[in-house]
């Protein structure tokens, strides 16, 4: 599985300001507020295609649909494996 982007910048802003469960945010400067809110807006995005995909799935899986669900199902793995690139 490729890392998404804004997984790797919220992790890269964690190790320079994380401390345990805790964000140092009084050390974070604008430029690091501003990457944040943007990864953290990616991970939205990308966490709720991921759960209308699931949402489907199982509309399908009800319905008894096995093409419809291995459509969907390649969609997801799709964007699990970030096969389409960085968005």
């Amino acid at each position: 599985m490729k890392l998404h982007p804004c997984h790797r910048m919220m992790a890269e802003i964690y190790s320079r300001f994380g401390e345990g469960r805790r964000l140092k945010t009084n050390l974070m400067g604008p430029n690091d507020w501003t990457q944040l809110a943007e990864s953290l807006w990616q991970n939205f995005l990308w966490v709720n295609r991921i759960v209308k995909l699931e949402e489907l799935y199982k509309a399908a899986q009800i319905g008894g649909d096995r093409k419809w669900q291995a459509e969907i199902a390649g969609e997801m793995a799709k964007i699990f494996l970030n096969l389409e690139g960085s968005k």
